[in-house]
């Protein structure tokens, strides 16, 4: 089992230092890609170091012991910065950014008086943590070290959430398609993270007890991490480069104003459209339901309606699988902005659910279509613009409450009967 495991980890450190090479040298998400690359390199070294201990070099080779002793302070910090710099391309390092390491900077001093130590010293203490021996200094630095891990992995693991979060809906007003521009697959590995640290912290407090054999925690850590490795390598040379479209906040937009401002609200929408009704807004066009306030008067945004309306309808833009709020402003004669301000306060959707409720509309148009019954649901779905199989019965299932087979059945006209 030792040496299956020395194996692994080895595997696991080699295969992080190609993937961290690999990823530096890749001419887009430059930064992003070169935080996963450090990220990769200390989750590689960790591992080499691991199979080093594993194996029983320190006694022949003292001199790297304890080196991964403050690794895991890096672990949470890079994968949140590399969730900053993934989400939007164009984000500079700032200084600030340094104060992440602080915490690890910490760590390295207060147990250099360790790894100073003269080649016999530092054999004398690896003999005594063998021999579970460890003097009262030693204690204090492992139990503080070991609190502080686990506060910063909880720490970086929820702002990593938020800031997933955030780039999702940051994307669901640009993309009607979020195959591979949202982060999504990071939330993944945060929990994956949280679950392997609880177990190794179960296993840590039975160990003690012999309730689990010695060493479980890290035999747990070794693979888990070189589970990581392959998914932060392999998601991180997928990712995009992402360049966000800035977009001013519209609850700071100022409220209509001008000889418009007193026309009555936009037209109320077709109960079959996948619009919203009018009831949302108020005199001035705000979105009563979200708060928002608009700056488009009543007129230009009628005006705007229209044209939106008549290249979703007419020219059918919600075919396109990969049509974003700039490609379909262009196609209405607008700006970015004045477009996303139609959808999120007249509207009261975002530009994902928008063109997505065409593309719902159209399936379900289909299902319930005699002729089309021999079609397959997927088959329907990506003529109506869907991208793949799984985005498609998610928005679906989201807008409609059931499934595509399950609506598909409940909407199915009766056969002839004898």
């Amino acid at each position: 089992m030792r040496s299956a495991l020395v194996l692994l980890s080895l595997l696991g450190g080699v295969q992080g230092v190609f993937l961290a090479a690999a990823l530096s040298f890749r001419p887009t998400n430059r930064r992003a890609n070169r935080l996963l690359a450090a990220l990769l390199l200390a989750m590689a070294t960790y591992l080499i170091v691991g199979a080093y201990h594993l194996g029983g070099y320190v006694s022949r080779w003292p001199w790297a012991f304890g080196w991964t002793h403050p690794l895991p302070l890096l672990f949470g910090p890079l994968v949140y910065l590399y969730a900053r710099h993934a989400a939007d391309g164009d984000r500079p390092l700032r200084a600030v950014d340094a104060l992440h390491v602080v915490p690890a900077i910490f760590l390295i001093g207060w147990s250099l008086p360790v790894y100073l130590l003269p080649t016999s010293e530092k054999l004398a203490l690896y003999a005594q943590i063998q021999a579970r021996q460890l003097p009262e200094m030693l204690v204090q630095n492992l139990w503080a070290s070991w609190w502080l891990k686990i506060t910063s992995g909880a720490v970086y693991t929820v702002a990593t959430i938020r800031v997933v979060r955030q780039h999702r809906r940051a994307m669901e007003q640009q993309y009607s398609s979020l195959r591979s521009v949202t982060l999504d697959w990071l939330l993944l590995l945060c929990v994956a993270s949280a679950a392997a640290w609880g177990v190794v912290m179960a296993a840590g407090a039975a160990e003690p007890l012999r309730l689990v054999p010695p060493g479980t925690g890290d035999q747990l850590v070794t693979v888990v991490m070189t589970v990581a490795i392959f998914l932060l390598g392999y998601r991180g040379l997928q990712q995009p480069e992402i360049h966000i479209v800035e977009v001013p906040p519209l609850a700071d937009l100022p409220p209509a104003s001008g000889p418009l401002a007193q026309e009555p609200p936009v037209a109320a929408l077709d109960p079959a459209s996948p619009l919203p009704q009018s009831g949302d807004r108020n005199r001035e066009g705000n979105n009563e339901r979200t708060g928002e306030r608009s700056s488009l008067t009543p007129g230009t945004a009628r005006a705007l309606m229209d044209r939106l309306r008549q290249t979703m309808e007419q020219q059918e833009a919600w075919r396109d699988a990969d049509l974003t709020l700039g490609s379909l402003a262009q196609m209405v004669g607008t700006t970015p902005h004045k477009l996303s301000e139609l959808l999120n306060v007249q509207i009261g959707q975002s530009f994902h659910d928008y063109v997505n409720a065409f593309r719902v509309a159209e399936v379900q148009r289909r299902l319930r279509d005699p002729d089309e019954a021999h079609r397959a649901v997927l088959t329907l779905a990506l003529d109506a613009g869907f991208a793949s199989k799984s985005t498609f019965n998610a928005v679906f299932r989201r807008q409609t409450g059931v499934t595509p087979s399950a609506w598909r059945a409940a909407h199915t006209p009766p056969g002839p009967t004898d």
